[in-house]
This record gives structure tokens, sequence and C-alpha cells, in this order.
């Protein structure tokens, strides 16, 4: 039986690293998860996953960063209310403990907002960077293992569904729905 998706990103696979890349950018928590099941499945190699992954999360960090050091140069107002709504309530976090800060909000569906709310209170370069690093490798090690042993977990399941799509979103259906509970117990929460 041919596995028409997976058919084309092995015949594509430059293509699939782009997507990744990009995803990374602009959504990030379940591009990551199938790009790590998709390693495991042998679709994309890990070792060049890995990277792709890497540098499109800091590019897309130091985007969100600029972007908001533009919303206050150039009075770009709806950036602005956008990342003070989000993220003002956590201005001491991120200012007395950026690396804290930085970590939690990847999980909760509200990092971006505090990377443009970092460039907007003019958080320095450096300490900015010194924050993201170790933060953002922590939680591609979190999600992407996640992903990754999903996998692992479902290979008799799809030994019987011989349909390794159905097991992919199985797994980001699951992964899904715990990052919204997670998400709606961080709201009690702050």
């Amino acid at each position: 039986m041919h596995n028409t998706l997976f058919y084309y990103l092995t015949l594509w696979r430059p293509l699939g690293y782009g997507i990744v890349f990009l995803g990374m950018i602009f959504e990030g928590d379940a591009i990551l998860f199938s790009a790590a099941f998709l390693a495991r499945e042998h679709f994309f190699t890990l070792h060049t996953t890995v990277p792709v992954v890497l540098a499109g999360v800091m590019i897309g960090d130091f985007f969100w960063y600029q972007l908001g050091a533009l919303a206050n140069h150039y009075s770009l107002p709806w950036v602005k209310h956008w990342a003070t709504r989000i993220a003002a309530p956590l201005d001491n976090h991120l200012e007395d403990r950026p690396f804290h800060c930085f970590l939690v909000s990847k999980f909760i569906f509200i990092g971006h907002g505090v990377l443009v709310r970092a460039g907007m209170v003019k958080m320095d370069m450096r300490k900015f960077i010194k924050a993201d690093i170790p933060a953002t490798l922590l939680w591609m090690l979190a999600v992407g293992s996640l992903g990754y042993f999903s996998s692992i977990s479902l290979a008799l399941l799809r030994r019987y569904l011989h349909l390794a799509e159905l097991s992919l979103l199985f797994s980001l259906v699951l992964f899904l729905l715990i990052l919204s509970i997670v998400k709606q117990y961080s709201k009690k929460v702050l």
C-alpha cells in the first residue's frame, strides 16, 4: 500500500525541510513534533532536521524580537496592543528571570508575544540571547522527544493499520490536546 504523503515527502525532502524551517518561525510546537516524528520514521534525517529546526526557531525568535523593537520605533499599534495584552503581565519576569519567562512561554502558546514584548521593552540583545538559546534548546528537547518517541510507541499500532499518516495524525492530535490542557491551566494560574 502506498503512503502518498510520505512518498512525496521522501521525493521532495528539501521542500519538507523548507516547510519545517518556515513553520518553526511562525508556529513551532506542531511543526517540531511532526518533524521529530518524521525523523524517527526516516522520512527526514535527524542530523539534518535538528539544525533546520534550531535555525528556524532562532531566526524566528530574532524576527519576533525585532518586530517588537520596530513596533516601538514605527508605532505599529496592532503589534503593541497584541503583545501588551498577551505579555505585559510578565514584564517583571521578563526583566528578572528572562530564561524562565522564555521557557514557560514556549509551552503555553504565548511565546511569540513574549518575544515581541522583549523587543518592545528594549531588552538588551545579549541578555535576550543568553536567556533564549537555553530555553529554546530545552523546549526543542522536550517537544522533539515527544514527537520522536511517540513514533516508537505507535509502531505496533502502525503495523496493523499500515498507515503511518494515521499514527502521525493521532500523535499530533494527542499532543495538541495536552498543550490545550496546559494552556487552560496556565491561564488560571497566570
